[in-house]
């Protein structure tokens, strides 16, 4: 009847497919798990639904089957999930006290509009997975800890920090929704998570996703939106798959900071980035373009054209090294080191190249083809040079006087390196530097030179020889060049 309610002290056990539910108007009825109570499903393959508001004070324990709260409730006890079970809490709203709490090794959904969460959450194991599709805000004092998590829609918020630990045969999924709040906000290595966008654009909205595991980013359409002040750590591998944009959005500054790998793969064709980006171990990129709206900052590390082309504002290398085949639509000011190839190769800077006093250019010599036997630095506009030029030889190459080896190209250059170290070769051969034309100069030109003779005769004397005596002597012919 009207505001009926059903309090249970002890035990309900379920043991077969059961739908609570009353027709009670205007004001619904009501379950009450108290204090001493505990609510328990013992349906193996079955769903039992709560049509009715649940109020739980003492103990719901699901050993196996489906337990669907549909008319929201509010929470002081614990919900204990065995494995093999799925609880979900599908109502308008559902609030967990601090003393609450959800435990176990199974399945747990918030489908609720609103679900409000201030207890101890912990759902680890082979078969665990926390689902978000409501509106949920956790604000424990302790870590949300669960082994996989699909956010399908709506929103996690909240200042309790989550911990994604893995363990579970089930990947992390971002299928659609916002992440906001203010706590930690951890995927730990060895996790594997889905940043598909599948169901709706994704927004991280003004927190920190620190991420220690694989985040794939397949997103087919819609896109990544990173926003007020929002942030990606990664320390493991982000692998972008996919052609859509990561956003910058409003309120920023917006960042990804990689101390791990980041990687594009798989996708042909261009994706935008928006957030700025500091790299400090390594990027790779192996096939497409990713084009970096804002400075594209690297103070450590490795960037590798393996395959994938760079673009964007501009490219500033304080610290480590940029090498590979291919091909930079950006402005770059090099601080660091840039390498051509992977032994040897070429790069194209469609911009001007700006060398500081601390940058150094790399030079492997193998023979006298562009790209193939030798490294090549091609640069569309102006040239500033500084800083050091290393040349060396690799593979045992030996040149021979006269070779040249076109290694820098440009459109046209201001100043000089400061350094240029120049191998030499054997016979007293040297490698010498020249700016082509020398009224206009397009191409940095190095040539071998040989300064001493590729053949050389000596002879032994053989003493004092009086008319028809005979005498002894050696000659030695040396090579002097290549064998």
């Amino acid at each position: 009847e009207n505001a009926a309610v059903l309090t249970n002290n002890s035990l309900v056990e379920l043991q077969t497919n059961t739908n609570f539910f009353c027709t009670c108007l205007p004001t619904p009825a009501l379950f009450h798990n108290a204090a001493t109570g505990t609510l328990r499903t013992l349906n193996p393959s079955g769903t039992s639904n709560f049509l009715t508001p649940v109020n739980n004070d003492g103990t719901v324990d699901t050993q196996t089957g489906i337990l669907n709260f549909l008319n929201g409730g509010t929470h002081s006890g614990s919900f204990t999930v065995g494995g093999a079970t799925y609880l979900a809490f599908s109502g308008p709203s559902d609030s967990f006290s601090a003393a609450s709490s959800i435990t176990g090794s199974g399945a747990v959904g918030f489908g609720a509009t609103n679900s409000s969460f201030s207890g101890t959450y912990n759902l680890t194991g082979a078969n665990s997975l926390t689902r978000a599709q409501g509106n949920s805000t956790f604000n424990s004092a302790s870590p949300i800890t669960v082994s996989a998590l699909e956010m399908l829609s709506g929103s996690i918020a909240g200042t309790a920090a989550v911990s994604v630990v893995g363990g579970s045969s089930f990947n992390s999924v971002w299928q659609g929704g916002t992440i906001s709040g203010s706590g930690a906000f951890t995927l730990a290595g060895g996790t594997i998570s889905d940043w598909n966008a599948a169901s709706s654009p994704i927004a991280l909205d003004g927190r920190t996703i620190s991420n220690g595991g694989t985040i794939n980013y397949t997103t087919s359409g819609n896109t990544l939106t990173i926003l007020n002040g929002g942030s990606v750590n990664n320390a493991g591998l982000f692998d972008v798959q996919s052609d859509d944009a990561i956003v910058s959005g409003a309120g920023g500054p917006n960042t990804f900071v990689n101390s791990g790998t980041f990687r594009k793969s798989v996708a042909t064709g261009t994706t935008n980035f928006g957030p700025d980006f500091t790299n400090s171990n390594i990027v790779d990129l192996t096939s497409g373009i990713v084009d970096f709206d804002t400075i594209y900052n690297q103070l450590a590390g490795t960037t590798t054209l393996n395959g994938g082309d760079l673009a964007g504002f501009s490219v500033a290398l304080s610290g480590g090294t940029l090498s590979g085949n291919g091909t930079i639509d950006s402005y770059v000011v090099n601080s660091a080191t840039i390498r051509p190839g992977t032994s040897p190769g070429a790069i194209t800077i469609n911009a001007n190249y700006v060398q500081t006093a601390s940058g150094t250019l790399e030079i492997e010599l193998q023979g006298t083809t562009p790209a193939t036997q030798y490294d090549q630095l091609n640069v569309t506009n102006i040239a500033v040079l500084d800083g050091t030029l290393n040349v060396t030889f690799i593979g045992g190459y030996v040149p021979s006087g006269g070779e040249t080896y076109d290694v820098i190209t440009f459109g046209g250059k201001v100043s000089d390196f400061a350094t240029k170290n120049l191998p030499t070769f054997p016979a007293g051969g040297t490698i010498e530097a020249n700016y082509l034309p020398p009224a206009a100069p397009t191409k940095l030109q190095l040539a071998a030179v040989s300064t001493q003779s590729d053949v050389a005769v000596s002879q032994t004397t053989s003493g004092p020889a009086l008319h028809n005596d005979n005498v002894t002597f050696t000659v030695t012919v040396t090579n002097n060049g290549p064998s």
